[in-house]
């Protein structure tokens, strides 16, 4: 159960790295992490971003199903 948890969380995944990157890249580590840190914060800006389009666009959807004056209840 351990192994799974240790997997699937990435602050264990972070540890890793902490730990790998100066074995593989030497005094270049850090910025060898900071780029795939970088690029993590990417990727959750992007899925953000996408994950707010579907939003506006089935909200925009709803507001031309039942006219402009009827609010949308949840």
């Amino acid at each position: 159960m351990i192994a799974i948890r240790d997997v699937l969380d990435p602050r264990y995944k972070v540890t890793m790295l902490n730990y790998f990157f100066p074995l593989i890249y030497g005094s270049d580590s850090s910025n060898e992490l900071a780029k795939v840190k970088h690029m993590c914060e990417n990727l959750i800006f992007e899925c953000q971003a996408s994950d707010n389009m579907v939003h506006t666009s089935s909200e925009c959807s709803a507001s031309t199903l039942y006219g402009p004056h009827v609010e949308k209840q949840d």
